[in-house]
């Protein structure tokens, strides 16, 4: 059967290392040529625990949305455990996109709480000729975001500050290896902070494919305010 099998862990497992790089994942990103305004899917377990612990909606499910990378985004589906998300026509195609939630298992001292999520094409809801949970799965179709720098992504982060720019710093983090790749902070590495009222600030690198996380943060907790953001 032609799929993708992936095993999401939620945001304390990852923060806590508790995961094994190159079988887990936090984010999932599905390219999709037939939303408009170029709008992406994104897949995650929201699994309520550590820093996610307060969370009320869509609690514990797999939550599927539409966005751009380090934008809004829209909240489509929240699925449990042997539930389904289909999109219809995908790419722009004749088949269905199908993201079918298999498995949820509570982990370990030592293993991470997983989403068992199982992707693919089929010719649509009536045929549901798809693979099923538990089919070998080969061939698996390439839905997930390959943005390219020669070899490797490029990684962008567009600041654009309020009235208040030195309460804004962020950090960026490769997933698999656990490494920063970019910090933005006061004090770090002599940088003084953002100190501009309202002006933008864009930083660029080239990494290797993977998996990254980007953190933003106010530091007194109220966010930035329009006109500023980031992207």
């Amino acid at each position: 059967a032609s799929g993708e099998f992936i095993q999401l862990v939620g945001v304390a497992d990852w923060v806590t290392e508790k995961y094994t790089r190159g079988m887990h994942r936090v984010v999932l990103q599905i390219l999709d040529s037939s939303i408009a305004n170029d709008l992406d899917y994104y897949v995650i377990y929201n699994r309520a625990k550590g820093p996610n612990a307060g969370v009320n909606f869509a609690k514990n499910q797999v939550t599927i949305s539409t966005g751009k990378a380090r934008e809004v985004s829209w909240h489509q589906a929240g699925l449990a455990e042997g539930q389904i998300f289909r999109k219809p026509g995908y790419n722009s195609g004749s088949q269905d996109l199908v993201v079918k939630v298999c498995e949820m298992s509570t982990g370990t001292e030592v293993m991470p709480d997983t989403a068992g999520v199982l992707i693919y094409l089929d010719n649509g809801q009536e045929a549901d000729n798809g693979p099923k949970c538990g089919d070998t799965i080969t061939n698996a179709p390439t839905p997930v975001a390959t943005s390219m720098c020669g070899v490797d992504h490029l990684i962008e982060v567009d600041i654009t500050t309020d009235l208040w720019p030195t309460e804004i710093s962020w950090e960026l983090f490769d997933i698999c290896t656990g490494s920063e790749i970019l910090l933005k902070a006061k004090g770090s590495a002599g940088y003084a902070g953002y100190t501009q009222n309202q002006a933008q600030d864009i930083d660029k690198t080239c990494a290797p494919p993977g998996e990254y996380l980007f953190r933003i943060y106010d530091s007194v907790g109220d966010g930035i305010y329009s006109p500023g953001g980031y992207q």
